[in-house]
């Protein structure tokens, strides 16, 4: 009697663990489904991932980190999709191989609707749906300490494996005034790769996302988690429906904007200060800011947009802007860092309004506020544009219509002042002149606008202030025009692509451009053995660009191709030495030789 009242607590514990295996076995055959593999820019390479879950079926709404779907570069993804968890033979499909072999069949894109950098938080809308995919339910409270919370994530793609399975126990739920959100904290072992992946309930109903987690090893002492133990945070089911509901509220306000005005004033005072005002897409507007006392920072939805230099104090800060869609956006003002601010208040005014076109006229006005030039431009052709700003920084814009095509700014890039205009200038008996030298490759032929402005760090002059400006047609190495459709080879993990050869020479430096409005171009570069050698960066619109120095007098071949594994549409590719000075930095990368 007594061994059996010893035994019967052990068999009693085994069946309950037996009991809560089977427990969560079954929640993650339920909450798997509803999960997705995100993926970014080339496709479903290893450590390009993140985790996801469908939060509305009817609109097609997949929340997610935004950390997930960041550039390394700064900015969002150009490419997004999606791959929900395969079924076979009622199990989820957890091998990676068969996701990333079916990639074409699977993969869904989509668009971000709403994204928080301060939440770490962004909502994905997709194209389709597959056929019965069911949401996840958000959780009506908050995860509480001592509560057991279950994650579905995709940490291990990298090894092989997709769409894996932890739990653990709450710690706390708190508002995390490092992050400005309500976290959850856990003990979970979250990592790279599970960020975005849904935190349930018992209920399989949803209590927050993977944000982020300490290692448990040896962090260095500026980092907030240096002497922690494991602990993993989630963004809390609050902040999930918060958002939401701000993204329903601002789509109903751009189906409904407000009376168009020719100018929206705001004033205030920098600490910082954010406005918040609705602009249309493809429409250009003048973003100004008038600082007293302060040289301000400006920026647009978190992303900075006002060109770095130096700027006298009280500086008037000056943008042209050309929205790619139709909203509310947030324009916050702040003092540019690394400049000392002192005590007390430091008011601003910030204006916000529509270009309106005039016919080109010349330049009267004692100050040039923005001049315009109007010229034809052939597509795909090369035209090097240089502006020369006598005492101030052209800042240069090209638009088609009122969508704008192209930019370059200034930064304090100054003309080769030889002979007697460098002596006149260094003993204050010239102006300086600074000089705005870029290349354009038209995506079609049609009368493009030319706007010049002044820089906002542009040394302080008075009267007049004279520029000119020049436009070469250079001769390409290489000019095709071509076309992507369902016929095409396609990349293993990308879009479909057309192949066109060229010879470069050794030593010499070259830009390759692929001009289009119907994709999101790519630019790939290969030897002849088809070993990749380069790949371009976005540049305006739906372009890519691409610098190369070749090693070797050889025929190389430039791969058009596109991010989108659908992508069709008409495309030209220009192939020409470099425009002198320019730098290739930031516009490709090489890739290093295995």
């Amino acid at each position: 009697m007594f061994a059996f009242r010893v035994k019967l607590p052990v068999v009693a514990a085994i069946l309950l663990h037996v009991g809560s295996t089977h427990a969560n076995e079954e929640l993650y055959r339920r909450v798997a489904p509803s999960t997705v593999l995100v993926y970014t820019n080339q496709g479903p390479q290893p450590g390009s991932n993140g985790t996801g879950f469908l939060v509305d079926a009817k609109e097609r709404l997949v929340v997610t980190a935004r950390h997930v779907i960041e550039n390394p570069t700064g900015g969002l993804s150009p490419f997004l999709a999606v791959i929900f968890a395969q079924q076979e033979d009622g199990e989820t499909i957890t091998d990676v191989a068969h996701y990333r072999k079916n990639w074409q069949a699977l993969a869904i894109r989509c668009k971000v609707v709403y994204e928080s950098v301060r939440h770490d938080l962004a909502v994905l809308q997709l194209d389709r749906l597959p056929a019965g995919v069911s949401m996840l339910k958000l959780a009506e409270r908050p995860a509480r300490p001592g509560q057991i919370v279950h994650l579905v994530g995709n940490s291990i793609e990298s090894y092989g494996g997709a769409f894996g399975y932890c739990h653990g126990h709450v710690r706390s739920a708190f508002r995390w005034d490092y992050l400005g959100a309500r976290v959850v904290a856990t003990q979970m072992p979250i990592n790279k790769g599970d960020s975005g992946g849904p935190m349930v309930n018992e209920r399989g109903e949803v209590v927050g996302f993977a944000a982020m987690a300490t290692t448990g090893g040896q962090l260095p002492k500026n980092s907030i988690f240096h002497d922690k133990q494991v602990t993993a945070f989630g963004i809390c089911v609050t902040e999930v429906r918060d958002a939401l509901r701000d993204m329903r509220r601002r789509q109903l306000a751009s189906k409904d904007p407000p009376a168009k005005q020719r100018a929206t004033v705001f004033k205030g005072e920098a600490r910082a200060g954010m406005h918040r005002v609705f602009l249309e897409k493809d429409t250009m507007y003048r973003v100004a800011v008038k600082a007293d006392g302060f040289v301000p920072d400006v920026r647009l939805e978190h992303h900075i947009i006002n060109p770095l230099g130096n700027a006298p104090i009280g500086n008037e800060w000056l943008h042209l802007l050309t929205p790619t869609e139709s909203k509310e956006y947030r324009i916050l003002i702040g003092h540019l860092p690394g400049r000392e601010v002192g005590k007390g208040s430091f008011p601003y005014t910030l204006s916000v309004d529509r270009i309106q076109f005039e016919p080109e006229s010349d330049l009267k006005a004692p100050e040039l506020k923005l001049n315009e030039h109007v010229r034809k431009f052939e597509a795909g052709k090369l035209y090097d544009i240089t502006v020369k700003g006598r005492g101030f920084e052209p800042d240069v814009q090209i638009t088609d219509g009122a969508k704008a095509v192209q930019a370059r700014y200034n930064n304090g890039a100054r003309a080769n002042a030889g002979g007697a205009m460098g002596i006149f200038e260094s003993i204050g008996l010239s102006e300086t002149e600074f000089e705005t030298s870029f290349r354009f490759v038209p995506a079609r032929t049609t009368d493009y606008r030319m706007l010049v402005a002044v820089g906002p760090f542009s040394p302080a002059v008075n009267g007049k202030l004279r520029y000119t400006v020049q436009v070469a047609e250079r001769q390409a190495l290489l000019q095709a025009s071509g076309q992507l459709d369902a016929k095409d080879a396609r990349l293993p993990q990308g879009g479909p692509f057309k192949i066109h050869s060229v010879k470069l020479e050794a030593g010499k430096s070259y830009q390759i451009d692929l001009v289009t409005t119907a994709f999101d171009s790519r630019l790939i570069l290969q030897d002849q053995s088809g070993r990749q050698l380069a790949q371009g960066l976005d540049a305006e619109g739906f372009n890519s660009r691409l610098f190369f120095q070749p090693t070797a007098t050889a025929a190389y071949r430039v791969l058009a191709t596109a991010y989108q594994f659908d992508a069709r549409g008409a495309y030209t590719l220009v192939v020409a030495e470099a425009m002198p000075g320019s730098t290739p930095f930031g516009m490709g990368k090489t890739l290093k030789k295995k």
